[in-house]
């Protein structure tokens, strides 16, 4: 996120020299993110096309970048380029369809008003569109930092709607990184520093300044750890559970030159059963991009999509409703559930021990 905000100054202050007229909320931050939003394909393939003697995933990824990411640059790493999910995951997943979601989620310098709740529910419009003809294909989900929570919200409402409930049944799993569930501390802080420090250096730059906000603080307070809105979606999502997997990955380095992690480990972890907890050793930013095949961060996630698909994928009978039953037997910790239970109020039922008829 960082090197975005200092690409915004940089793009800010030579943009209108050498670029002429263009939008500036998309060149002050982002230049690929010409395309707009969408959800863009990156596999090369489609499925059943595959000229490979590997065994075939049929199913559905969907990538999900966070607060001002990018449906590309999120993914890649810097040095090598490699984009994993369109250069390697492909590979290791034939037969899957690999999508990345691109949403106006710029901080610095957007003219966008979207919420979280018009993120989530053109993501479900957009993936019907692609699931038309195939509306019962396994979905798993890779989602950073804000991208959880708009996936999370989207769930939610395809539980509601009758035309997106499909995709919540498909969904198989959920690859979480670095996802706020209990907010950022003092990220509105961060988000005026960031603003004024932007403000000062655009004016030393000669460049003209936008009228009006230069930070999305609506974004920011959403963000907060005492967010109303984070906190409704993550009460309502537990009703979820059990549907499918969740996978945690959480940062573990510092991200410069903020000095502190972004999304520490109590935020990013969900805390419920079933949950697998990873450390990524990266920043914010480097947790979700790979070099190679060979990276160790790289193996343990795509083993674990590969491993949902062998469970669900090739077992008809761990769909929809049976699926979620099965996952929610697997889940469940008696002693956890008795001791979950109400105690009894003294005097309760005492009328069955001396009724004769309740007797055997």
């Amino acid at each position: 996120m960082w090197r975005s905000l200092k690409k915004a100054v940089r793009n800010r202050s030579t943009s209108r020299k050498s670029e002429g007229p263009q939008d500036e909320a998309t060149s002050a931050v982002a230049p690929d993110r010409s395309k707009g939003s969408g959800l863009y394909s990156l596999s090369n393939k489609k499925s059943g096309e595959d000229d490979t003697d590997a065994e075939p995933f049929e199913v559905d990824i969907v990538a999900i970048h966070g607060l001002n990411g990018d449906a590309y640059e999120t993914w890649t790493h810097h040095r090598s380029q490699k984009l994993w999910l369109r250069d390697m995951l492909p590979q290791d997943m034939p037969g899957a369809r690999v999508y990345t979601y691109s949403y106006p989620s710029q901080l610095l310098f957007s003219r966008s008003t979207a919420t979280i709740s018009d993120y989530a529910m053109k993501l479900l419009a957009y993936l019907n569109s692609i699931r038309a003809s195939r509306e019962r294909r396994p979905i798993v989900f890779v989602a950073h930092d804000l991208g959880g929570i708009v996936l999370k919200q989207a769930l939610l409402l395809a539980q509601i709607d009758p035309n997106y409930l499909s995709i919540l049944e498909s969904t198989i799993g959920i690859l979480f990184f670095a996802t706020p569930h209990r907010g950022v501390r003092g990220i509105l802080d961060l988000g005026i520093l960031l603003g004024n420090a932007l403000d000062v250096g655009l004016r030393a730059s000669g460049a003209r300044v936008l009228t009006g906000k230069t930070t999305r603080k609506d974004l920011l307070s959403n963000l907060s750890a005492n967010s109303e809105i984070l906190r409704n979606i993550s009460t309502s999502f537990r009703h979820l559970l059990g549907r499918f997997a969740i996978f945690t990955f959480y940062e573990t380095e510092e991200t410069r030159p903020m000095g502190r992690l972004i999304v520490d480990q109590d935020s990013a972890m969900m805390g419920v059963q079933g949950e697998k907890l990873i450390g990524i050793f990266a920043n914010h930013t480097d947790m979700c991009r790979f070099d190679s095949k060979d990276n160790a961060d790289y193996v343990v996630i795509v083993s674990a999509i590969q491993q949902l698909c062998r469970e669900v994928c090739h077992d008809p009978s761990l769909r929809g409703s049976g699926k979620a039953a099965v996952r929610m037997l697997n889940n469940v910790d008696v002693n956890e559930y008795r001791s979950s239970l109400p105690k009894r109020i003294d005097g309760t039922c005492q009328w069955i021990l001396h009724t004769p008829e309740c007797h055997s």
